[in-house]
């Protein structure tokens, strides 16, 4: 009978700093593609929940969302969309820093 090992590891979390748990300079840079980004996903979790992750801190400097949808939506319709679902969906409230 072979002899089996269970290994394991622990995340060691940096000590808490102005930037958050983890500073935001040590993620590299991200695009978030939403496929449907103008749809009832988007609007009531996917949004509400990447602006928490802004506030908290918990997101790279550089990030960018790309949302395709079939909607016809432009810059400003779309920022109004998400602004809505985030007003109404997210646990935080808009600031407009």
């Amino acid at each position: 009978m072979p002899d089996t090992q269970t290994s394991t590891f622990e995340i060691a979390r940096p000590t808490s700093s102005p930037d958050g748990p983890w500073p935001r300079r040590n993620f590299p840079p991200c695009i978030l593609c939403i496929f449907g980004g103008a749809g009832d996903l988007s609007h009531r979790k996917l949004l509400p929940a990447l602006y928490n992750l802004m506030v908290d801190k918990l997101l790279p400097q550089k990030f960018a969302i790309v949302a395709f949808s079939m909607e016809d939506l432009d810059n400003e319709k779309y920022r109004a969309f998400a602004r809505d679902g985030i007003e109404k969906f997210s646990r935080q409230k808009i600031t407009d820093e």
